[in-house]
């Protein structure tokens, strides 16, 4: 499998979770989904909550057929996802 520049370089943004405050403000929204699957991809729950919680779209979309092989995603990664959707739909009141 090879794999673009844009999910190298997302693997390597997302391993940091340290650094996520202050880089997540300056992501422009079109990498936020190429962000969230190297989260799930590389099990890194804590930024699954953040991209997720930081979402600058009206839906979203995770999730769909797996490739034959493939493993399915963490459930710690499941959970974190989950529980930043119920956070968000809590602040909106």
């Amino acid at each position: 499998m090879v794999l673009s520049l844009v999910s190298l370089c997302a693997s390597e943004v997302v391993s940091d979770h340290s650094s996520s405050p202050c880089w997540l403000r300056w992501v422009p929204r079109e990498l936020y989904r190429p962000l969230l699957e190297a989260a799930f991809s590389s099990s890194r729950p804590l930024a699954v909550g953040e991209l997720v919680q930081r979402w600058p779209e009206r839906s979203l979309r995770v999730g769909g057929r797996r490739k034959r092989g493939e493993t399915p995603p963490n459930r710690l990664c499941i959970q974190a996802l989950l529980l930043a959707i119920v956070r968000g739909l809590s602040d909106q009141r």
